[in-house]
């Protein structure tokens, strides 16, 4: 495995890599969730890029950037283990030198749920892939589902800035109990970690009503928080429906909408959606 710490030597490589190219951006940290995007793109590329970098264009001051797990010398060797064929893990003086000053922004999709709780997030991470994309030139790119809203954001700004790349969306992946594998799930505490796999059996609630004939919106969202604030470790920061293609709100629910939601447990904060 390669490691490429240089913007010019990546982009180099990158011309001259074997087509197709796959790209699985990363903030380190590396899980299963993580592993599933790698080998996805290990079966469907010749050659696999894995970039790690913290980006912390997307942290606002209140959040949790210089405490996100961070394990380069772990990380390498797991994906050294697993066959990435190049890492790309700049330095943040490279990615944002000193005069750096231009952003991609979605004025639209930004402006609601996570763009609402998290102002800048997705401007940060807007930015950040496009200028991956720019880097690395891949053929297809690969996402989790888990972090819905965004994977929309990357599939508009892929679109409309014309990078030409296929976007891979992947299925979230869950621990045992339905916990959405996260970075940030090594913060919980026993007890915290024991609450919050009540995030995925609220969603899985809703989704039973739904199939037993409960369709309006408002019913569901209204169960999900009567079902979360029995748990008095969790803060409900949203809960959500929407159109899994427009985003936009919807008053009846059916197949292609999407629950979303975001809680807070303790210090965490953590993200879930389910797809009807």
């Amino acid at each position: 495995m390669k490691i490429i710490k240089s913007i010019p030597l990546m982009q180099s490589i990158s011309n001259k890599a074997h087509k197709p190219v796959g790209l699985v951006p990363t903030m380190g940290s590396i899980h299963e969730g993580h592993i599933k995007l790698i080998n996805a793109s290990k079966k469907q590329n010749t050659t696999t890029i894995v970039t790690l970098f913290v980006n912390p264009a997307q942290f606002a001051e209140n959040e949790d950037f210089h405490t996100y797990p961070r394990n380069f010398q772990k990380d390498k060797k797991l994906l050294s283990d697993l066959g990435v064929d190049i890492l790309f893990a700049p330095e943040t003086s490279q990615m944002y030198p000193s005069g750096f000053q231009t952003s991609v922004i979605n004025d639209r999709l930004s402006s609601v749920l996570e763009g609402e709780k998290r102002p800048g997030h997705f401007r940060g991470v807007s930015t950040i892939v496009s200028k991956l994309l720019n880097i690395t030139k891949p053929n297809n790119a690969y996402f989790g589902q888990k972090d819905f809203q965004q994977l929309l954001i990357i599939n508009k700004l892929n679109n409309d800035l014309n990078h030409g790349v296929k976007i891979v969306s992947i299925p979230t992946v869950r621990e045992k109990d339905g916990l959405a594998l996260s970075s940030r799930n090594i913060h919980l505490n026993q007890s915290e970690r024991k609450t919050a796999n009540k995030i995925y059996a609220s969603l899985k609630h809703a989704e039973s009503l739904y199939l037993n004939g409960e369709v309006n919106s408002d019913s569901i969202i209204y169960a999900i928080q009567t079902y979360l604030l029995k748990e008095s470790l969790i803060k409900i920061e949203y809960i959500s429906i929407r159109d899994k293609f427009t985003f936009e709100d919807v008053s009846t629910v059916m197949p292609g909408s999407i629950i979303l939601i975001a809680v807070s447990i303790g210090k965490t904060r953590l993200i879930d959606n389910l797809i009807i």
